[in-house]
């Protein structure tokens, strides 16, 4: 799925620059913000609706 492996590219730019944040934390962080630019919107439900968390 196109959406895990800019999650994964996001996850490496923030492990680089964010030493202190666990794993599954940048993770959340990648997913929030592709969450955010697919439903162009700060709205919370419907940015947990966007992020797909299937593995």
């Amino acid at each position: 799925m196109a959406t895990q492996g800019k999650v994964k590219e996001l996850t490496g730019e923030l492990m680089k620059n964010l030493s202190t944040l666990t794993k599954p934390r940048i993770d959340l962080i990648g997913l929030f913000i592709l969450a955010i630019v697919q439903v162009t919107s700060v709205n919370l439900a419907k940015i947990a609706l966007a992020m797909d968390t299937k593995k």
